[in-house]
């Protein structure tokens, strides 16, 4: 029997003809936006809802009989609210944890709570370091003639203090370890090598002066120090370190400002250097010309460049507006843009064992061999998806491209790229798999890791059109969609005086009720009087939430619109402060 305590409630029609659905069970909610005649849609959503309420696998069809129930319900209560009034910015979700095997599931988990960010701010990088520890030993073959390798470009979106740099730093340190580890056999060799030169000095000198006819002594090679990490984001620069290591590199920033603004520095501004980072993701051959160096050319027949960083929001509208829109740039960026948390002091720490399990999975991936071509060169080993796996994802990418047709052509670009995303999170999380102990794994892409990468590509798909969002996002809607995500924080419901002494942007008499009043205008939310004792409190209440039933007695303050102080309830009449 699924508990009967479940609600589901619809608003009307949107943009998309998507609806606002809340499912309530108790303290508990879940908020979502998305076309509930989309099968594809609704299966995301009630696994959502079965996973947060820890619900039994019978509820699915419960909750599908009540979905349909509760927008026929929305649809004779009034007419569809008019799109222009909407917010446009889908909402966020959180990150899917345990999509990913464990150990780095748990490893995601507990780090982000040691941090006190948001696990998709640690789930991206790390992501992005295992592709670049895979590097260029496999690929997977989607189908004949059709590869991809793992090859991640990932950005946390955060605003300064959002913890962007330590969550980064945590994922990039097992990469960054190993590095180290290669500098400091690379000065031993070094200075072996300068042994070696002195005694070949000496033996061709001797050679010289016995007019021998045997060959000349051998002349020792310099050694090499491969890199797994850079910064260095020139062209020239990466095409060199790609001509004497087969396995890629990541080219790892703070911030990618730096990234965005040095794309056609050498080319007088014409953008030059853009097509070759967009072969570098696509693992496609690089021919560099430069007539004042010694060696004209350099060719990399095999350019795999993984890139990770992080960037404002502010920053990332203006510098991916435009241009770097239009030109593919932005559509193969993977986005994690989470809501702001209040970050407090915590003791929590990382396991050690937890620690280890991650760096030895490390190791195994970066000592994966690729294979060699008929003349001797090294090639990636090619892993084909069991049937089971190909079947789902060209189920996965036909709905992919039918709720695709609807859309803009930015989202339309990156929804493309999500395709291409989906066969690599396959590929990488079958690797990790077996890196993690499963000797069974890791010659082919199981059913259950494709499930997986299905999941975390509808995840990034989610975010790239919440970030997307922001580009055409006016200010008043910007205002509006951060009040009714307040709102819902608040369990769907507020008051004026309450948003007037929590958020200071409300502070001067009469705002708070105003944009509340607007809220209302504009059909997102209704108001409701509620008795306490003698008197009464007029609340706002968002569509589709039941009416409150319990007051507050005191305002809860919400870091990710505005700083305040917290401050007791007042009497109200109308939404206006006494």
């Amino acid at each position: 029997m699924v508990d009967t305590k479940v609600v589901v409630t619809c608003g009307a029609v949107e943009n998309r003809n998507r609806r606002r659905v809340v499912a309530t069970l108790g303290d508990l909610r879940h908020v979502d936006r998305f076309d509930i005649d989309q099968q594809f849609s609704r299966s995301q959503w009630r696994d959502a809802v079965v996973s947060k309420f820890c619900l039994d696998d019978v509820a699915h069809e419960f909750l599908e009989t009540e979905i349909f129930r509760a927008a026929t319900a929305a649809d004779e209560d009034g007419s569809p609210v008019a799109e222009d009034c909407l917010p446009t910015t889908e909402p966020h979700r959180p990150f899917p944890v345990d999509t990913l095997p464990s150990p780095i599931s748990d490893w995601i988990r507990e780090t982000a709570t040691a941090i006190g960010c948001d696990p998709s701010f640690v789930a991206l990088p790390l992501l992005v370091c295992l592709a670049r520890a895979i590097g260029n030993s496999r690929v997977i073959r989607v189908k004949q003639n059709w590869t991809q390798p793992a090859i991640l470009w990932g950005a946390v979106v955060g605003f300064s203090g959002s913890h962007k740099s330590p969550s980064m730093e945590s994922a990039m340190k097992f990469l960054q370890r190993m590095q180290d580890k290669k500098f400091d056999q690379y000065e031993v060799d070094l200075a072996d090598h300068q042994v070696a030169l002195v005694e070949y000095e000496k033996s061709l000198a001797t050679w010289k002066k016995s007019k021998s006819q045997d060959q000349p002594p051998w002349k020792p090679e310099p050694p090499r120090c491969e890199q797994y990490l850079t910064s260095d984001c020139t062209v020239e620069a990466l095409t060199d370190m790609l001509a004497q290591q087969f396995d890629g590199v990541l080219f790892k920033a703070d911030e990618l400002t730096g990234w965005l603004d040095s794309l056609g520095q050498y080319k007088g501004g014409r953008g030059g250097d853009l097509q070759h980072w967009l072969s570098m993701w696509s693992c496609a051959s690089i021919t560099i010309n430069r007539k004042a160096a010694r060696c004209q050319r350099t060719y990399v027949p095999h350019a795999a460049v993984s890139l990770f960083g992080g960037i404002q929001p502010q920053v990332l509208q203006k510098a991916l507006c435009g241009e770097n829109l239009n030109n593919g740039l932005c559509a193969r960026l993977l986005l994690a843009f989470p809501e702001e948390k209040k970050i407090r002091w915590t003791d929590a720490v990382v396991d050690k064992l937890l620690e280890a399990k991650i760096a030895t999975l490390f190791e195994k991936l970066i000592t994966l061999e690729p294979a060699e071509s008929a003349e001797g060169k090294p090639i990636p080993y090619t892993l084909d998806p069991s049937r089971e796996a190909y079947d789902l994802y060209a189920s996965y990418y036909n709905v992919h491209r039918e709720k695709s047709e609807g859309l803009g052509r930015d989202l339309r670009a990156a929804g493309s790229k999500m395709e291409a995303y989906t066969s690599r999170f396959a590929l990488i999380i079958e690797l990790c798999r077996w890196a993690a102990g499963d000797a069974s794994r890791g010659n082919r892409i199981a059913e259950d890791s494709m499930v997986a990468a299905i999941e975390l590509a509808t995840w990034f798909d989610g975010e790239a059109r919440r970030v997307y969002s922001l580009f055409s996002e006016t200010e008043d809607d910007q205002n509006q969609r951060e009040l009714v995500e307040w709102i819902e924080r608040r369990k769907g419901w507020t008051t004026a005086r309450d948003l007037q002494m929590t958020l200071r942007k409300y502070r001067k008499r009469g705002e708070a009720a105003a944009a509340l009043d607007t809220l209302v205008k504009n059909r997102l939310a209704r108001i409701e009087t509620i008795p306490t004792g003698r008197k009464q409190k007029t609340v706002y209440v968002l569509q589709g939430v039941p009416s409150p039933t319990i007051f507050p007695e005191t305002a809860e303050s919400d870091k990710s619109v505005g700083v305040g102080t917290p401050g007791q309830l007042e009497n109200h009449t109308n939404g206006q402060a006494k």
